[in-house]
């Protein structure tokens, strides 16, 4: 799930989520989906716990709390910095701009001047048109359609189907035109090419979001050292900072750039300020250093709607054994009678269950063990991890097995087209079925709706990740691509961190283990021992250590919990 990175902006991450959920079909829980996921996505857990104790939190006030406490905490910081000046990390530019403002000791900012920039930092941006931000049915752009995606509810120019996070992006509303250098952090060198520029050898750094190339003054003056400089041409869009500032820019020249044996001429910006050369979008694509890896989306039906699987399951019953049945529906709080409904209404749309109108009257397979399924990893370097989309929905059941899951609700009376959680054999049976879907293939790992490819190599976990997607392609199977992993050298498959140099218990486990109170009673002891044997055997002479605990809960014992505990 998506949670907010270490020095991620608050507007990052919300524009990250929107980004993500542009792709989800929510409907009318689009907003309230959102909200949840900044609540508990958010990395100040102190916000995240006074959120949830907030009694009507709609998305509006989430995100305004969120960038209340970002804004305070960075006064804060400007306060009790000893330096004369504050400094800004402004993607590649050295220099502040010319309206930031810079607070030293002999001129402080009063506490109306503070206040101000707190509201003017607060002011939320619209997701729709860019623009301050407003209630859905007030926004100019609910009737507009994109230039870029061709969908109805937004501008090009906050169109996420393309862009999310850019460093420079070409910026072509109905209100201004021009080019926005954003921000990013230039901490990272990485990603950084040798590019030759009319003969001259420079260090550029890619950014594949950028839809221009840009370098310094000083870069140009290496360039044509010695030549005559020509001249430069005026761009006619501004290049245009973080709060929509214009850039000093001196101008473009079309210059040739140079990589191996490949060749582009591409408009080069020449920006004062700028630390590093930035190699735009079309650049990198015309010298080659930007490769497509189509490996999912090759298989289209994988990411489209809810799978069928070719052969229903049909529930076997022990002799003499009646299905246990309720008369009347369960009480349902007042609030949750909407959202309940809702639910029913998109079960019964995906086919996943039917109205029942009319009255209505075991299997055996060994799962596979995690320590079986981790076993098989030996060698692995590369992973990729496959998440069913709610596989026990995707296995249809026979009519007479789908009327012994009616159930009763204040709207009626449903039944399961398809199987439903909750059933005793349903594990056994999806272990079955995704086991005969990947047999015979190698360097594949099932456990349940979980798949795991892997491979020693890049090129033997390709080919061993196609091989297994043809697979699950034609047995109607289809993916969760949000809970998916491609090409990792690191995932987290049952509960356990795996790499190229092994397997490590998944920190979430330790961490729950360690914040747990002291046990209270034995099966509050029993509770904490069992979630200790989930992670035993990275615990050396763990029958040693918890000797004590073990014999403290035992019946022939009396509680006391005193030093050996």
């Amino acid at each position: 799930m998506r949670k907010q990175e270490p020095n991620e902006s608050v507007d990052a991450f919300v524009t990250a989520l929107h980004a993500l959920a542009e792709h989800c079909n929510y409907g009318s829980l689009h907003d309230e989906l959102i909200r949840d996921r900044i609540v508990v996505g958010l990395a100040d857990t102190r916000l995240s716990e006074r959120m949830q104790m907030e009694k009507e939190l709609d998305l509006e006030k989430a995100v305004y709390m969120a960038r209340q406490s970002e804004e305070i905490k960075k006064q804060q910081t400007a306060l009790r910095s000893d330096s004369s000046a504050l400094q800004y990390n402004v993607n590649a530019l050295e220099k502040p701009l010319e309206t930031t403002k810079v607070w030293s000791k002999n001129k402080a900012p009063t506490f109306q001047q503070r206040t101000q920039k707190c509201k003017d930092a607060l002011t939320l941006q619209c997701y729709k048109c860019g623009g301050p931000f407003r209630q859905k049915h007030q926004c100019p752009a609910n009737d507009a359609k994109c230039r870029s995606c061709g969908k109805k509810g937004h501008y090009q120019r906050v169109c996420r189907q393309t862009k999310t996070v850019q460093c420079i992006e070409e910026d072509v509303g109905p209100e201004e035109q021009g080019f926005f250098l954003g921000t990013v952090s230039s901490g990272n060198r990485s990603w950084t090419v040798d590019v030759q520029i009319e003969g001259t050898p420079m260090t550029f750094k890619l950014d594949t979001g950028a839809d221009v190339t840009v370098i310094a003054t000083v870069d140009l003056d290496k360039v044509f050292s010695g030549k005559n400089t020509p001249v430069l041409q005026q761009p006619e869009k501004p290049l245009l900072g973080p709060g929509r500032t214009p850039l000093e820019v001196t101008g473009y020249l079309e210059l040739q750039l140079c990589y191996g044996q490949r060749q582009t001429c591409e408009k080069v910006y020449i920006v004062k300020g700028l630390s590093m050369p930035l190699l735009g979008l079309p650049a990198i694509t015309g010298l080659g250093l930007l490769q497509r890896v189509g490996s999912i989306t090759s298989y289209p039906k994988l990411c489209s709607g809810l799978g069928v699987v070719q052969r229903e399951y049909h529930i076997k019953l022990q002799p003499h054994v009646v299905p246990f049945s309720l008369k009347t529906p369960r009480r349902l709080p007042l609030p949750l009678m909407k959202k309940v409904k809702e639910e029913l209404m998109r079960m019964e749309a995906l086919g996943v269950i039917t109205k029942v109108e009319e009255p209505t009257d075991w299997e055996k397979f060994v799962l596979p063990s995690v320590e079986q399924s981790l076993g098989m990893l030996a060698g692995a370097k590369v992973f990729s991890k496959l998440d069913a989309n709610m596989g026990f929905w995707q296995i249809p059941l026979s009519k007479e097995s789908a009327a012994l899951t009616t159930f009763i609700t204040p709207f009626g009376r449903f039944c399961f087209n398809c199987l439903p959680f909750g059933i005793n054999s349903a594990p056994e049976h999806l272990q079955r079925i995704m086991s005969e879907v990947i047999e015979g293939l190698e360097g594949v790992v099932c456990h349940m709706d979980d798949v795991l490819v892997w491979g020693r190599c890049h090129e033997e976990h390709d080919a061993r990740l196609h091989a297994t997607l043809k697979r699950l392609e034609e047995a109607g199977i289809t993916l969760n691509v949000g809970k998916c992993d491609f090409s990792r050298n690191k995932v987290i498959f049952l509960g356990h961190v795996i790499t190229d140099s092994g397997i490590s218990p998944d920190p979430r486990k330790t961490e729950s283990i360690t914040e747990m109170n002291i046990p209270a009673t034995v099966g509050e002891l029993r509770s904490f021992l069992g979630m200790v044997n989930q992670v035993g055997k990275f615990i050396p002479h763990l029958a040693k250590r918890d000797k004590a605990l073990r014999d403290l809960s035992s019946k022939k014992n009396s509680w006391y919990w005193g030093g050996d505990q």
